[in-house]
């Protein structure tokens, strides 16, 4: 973001932020925890949020702690991390999948958080190579059906796509052969390069890929098309009922006080909506309206998805 965009950005965010007295303000810089690599849809998802605190003089360093589909960050900031209000951590889907296949590692569950609200939505996208015969769901389904195929993932959460997919429609789940890489582009370059069959990765990162045709989006996971990629399908136009959406939210340690939680869910939500915020969110396939906003409606987003990954949700 250019100094003159980033002045611009200051000035929408401060006129919306303008009038209201906050109770709680930070007084040290802010300590957001990033439980993947640069790059990541964690990292992407983030970004203007930052961009919104540097222009508000809101100081703030990353903690970027990969691993474990996010369990070592998450495990991390629930042990050591003090409900002061100046720290957060990026909790997603992720994270949820981390406690399908590390059930030895997570200590953690959603309601071990306070939750602030959501910032942002996606898809998953279906990956091959360029020049793949594979150009549709259709296809794809007789392709994997016919033998066994190396498929690239880069969170604990793809394998699931896979999975859903096989429940879905009857594909043999043992002819999926999975290799986890620990981001997304080196993944994403062997998947074009043809090391692998198949590859699945958070829509965001596949971007800079796809522009400049070096992979080939077979489907998207999300409800229906995506914004701005007209001509990738959606999973659920050839199987019904198909839909994984991933999201990415903030959450604050346990004990934090109710007006600190009050600033954060008032502040990003305004900023989220700015305009800068929805135009960068639709340049980079990512989404989030008014009403996806604030605790209720994140933890309603949170139990949904683990009840459709076959884990429990808390009792209210």
């Amino acid at each position: 973001m250019c100094e003159s965009t980033l002045r611009a950005f200051a000035f929408a965010v401060l006129l919306i932020l303008a009038g209201h007295v906050q109770a709680w303000q930070p007084t040290k810089p802010l300590n957001i925890v990033v439980p993947s690599a640069v790059g990541s849809g964690n990292d992407v998802a983030f970004r203007p949020i930052s961009r919104a605190f540097e222009a508000l003089k809101i100081p703030h360093v990353f903690e970027h702690i990969p691993g474990v589909g996010g369990a070592i960050a998450t495990n991390y900031f629930k042990k050591s991390k003090k409900p002061d209000g100046h720290s957060l951590l990026i909790y997603g889907v992720g994270q949820y999948g981390a406690e399908l296949d590390y059930k030895d590692v997570v200590e953690y569950s959603y309601d071990d958080f306070v939750l602030v609200t959501q910032i942002a939505k996606t898809a998953v996208a279906i990956l091959a190579k360029p020049n793949s015969p594979v150009g549709n769901v259709s296809e794809l389904l007789s392709d994997v059906r016919a033998g066994s195929r190396m498929i690239g993932t880069s969170s604990t959460v793809h394998p699931f796509i896979w999975n859903f997919l096989a429940e879905k429609t009857g594909l043999p789940k043992g002819n999926f052969h999975f290799v986890n890489y620990k981001a997304p582009p080196p993944q994403v370059i062997d998947v074009g390069r043809g090391d692998l069959d198949y590859g699945t990765a958070a829509l965001p990162a596949v971007l800079p890929f796809y522009g400049d045709g070096r992979i080939n989006i077979v489907a998207v996971t999300s409800p229906r098309r995506m914004q701005g990629l007209p001509n990738v399908p959606a999973v659920s136009e050839t199987i019904r009922g198909y839909e994984f959406v991933l999201e990415w939210g903030l959450v604050l340690p346990k004990g934090i006080g109710a007006d600190i939680v009050q600033f954060y869910v008032e502040t990003v939500s305004k900023i989220v909506l700015s305009k800068e915020a929805q135009d960068y969110f639709k340049a980079n396939t990512l989404y989030i309206g008014e009403r996806d906003l604030g605790p209720k409606e994140y933890l309603r987003q949170i139990e949904k998805v683990r009840k459709q990954m076959g884990l429990a949700v808390a009792k209210q």
